[in-house]
């Protein structure tokens, strides 16, 4: 009898707890609703992407507090039951270029959004004269050229896939423990802050959109490149979504004599990271 005079008592203060007092006033505590977001991932073209994983932070929160979720078959997506907040969206899959928002939820209130990415853009047309320098591995790919002619110059220090699988690296930070001369620290809030020694103080900067996203992210003066493609965004959080398992080739230019010639002027040092795109039909990796 005890039990169900207790849960009677539970359902009448869940049924009353929005009940308005008398005169006609609602206590503020009593209105709060849940937030919500829900959305859907496509390609500039509109074109549905399944299986992207996504990941929603709230910037004030714990790590332990993130919600992950994957898009379905038509790309959509959501979550229920949200506080309200300021929160990070970040969407991945392998072949497209890793995206972050930043936005606000409110109470009561379910959010629509309309998440973007952009293919990876593979270089499989005519191959250079460094061909003999790519392993064979890449079959007929030209993706990862531009990686060894670099890596055979000498300049700045270069990071294989065949070590990144002998290394022990739970976060893309790791990857940058051998390395000399730059730091990479993993943040409990998922992003990877890197700072090269030899740059401290100088005065090159990084460009970046116009919301001036690149400069407030923490690494100063460091550029960061995905799959050729200079991040004007967020830097620490795009690299911090990319795991070891989907780094194919890591490049990392400590200082302005080591930096290749589209980095030239952009920045004092820079990381170019090359994903794991997939496999072709030949079962060569991209």
């Amino acid at each position: 009898m005890r039990a169900l005079a207790l849960a009677f008592m539970t359902l009448v203060a869940t049924a009353t707890a929005s009940a308005p007092k008398p005169g006609g006033q609602t206590p503020a505590a009593y209105q709060i609703a849940a937030a919500g977001l829900h959305g859907r991932v496509s390609t500039a073209t509109g074109v549905a992407i399944p299986g992207v994983q996504l990941r929603l932070t709230p910037v004030d929160g714990a790590p332990s507090d993130a919600r992950a979720a994957t898009s379905d078959s038509a790309g959509v997506f959501g979550w229920n039951g949200l506080s309200a907040g300021h929160y990070l969206l970040s969407a991945r899959r392998v072949g497209f270029l890793p995206i972050n928002v930043a936005f606000d939820l409110a109470d009561g209130v379910d959010r629509q959004v309309t998440v973007q990415l952009t293919a990876v853009q593979r270089l499989d047309t005519v191959r250079t004269q460094t061909t003999g320098l790519t392993p064979g591995r890449y079959g007929t790919s030209s993706r990862m050229d531009e990686f060894y002619r670099r890596m055979h110059e000498g300049n700045g220090k270069f990071i294989t896939r065949e070590q990144i699988d002998s290394m022990v690296a739970i976060s893309s930070a790791d990857l940058f423990r051998k390395v000399p001369g730059v730091t990479a620290t993993f943040l409990t809030n998922g992003t990877v802050l890197v700072h090269a020694i030899g740059c401290r103080g100088t005065s090159i900067g990084v460009a970046s959109s116009g919301d001036g996203g690149a400069r407030n992210d923490g690494w100063g003066n460091v550029a960061l490149y995905v799959d050729g493609v200079l991040i004007r965004g967020d830097r620490g959080l795009t690299l911090g979504l990319l795991t070891p398992s989907e780094i194919e080739a890591m490049e990392i230019y400590r200082n302005p004599t080591e930096l290749p010639d589209e980095a030239v002027g952009n920045a004092c040092a820079a990381v170019y990271v090359w994903t794991r795109v997939g496999a072709d039909s030949s079962g060569h990796f991209l």
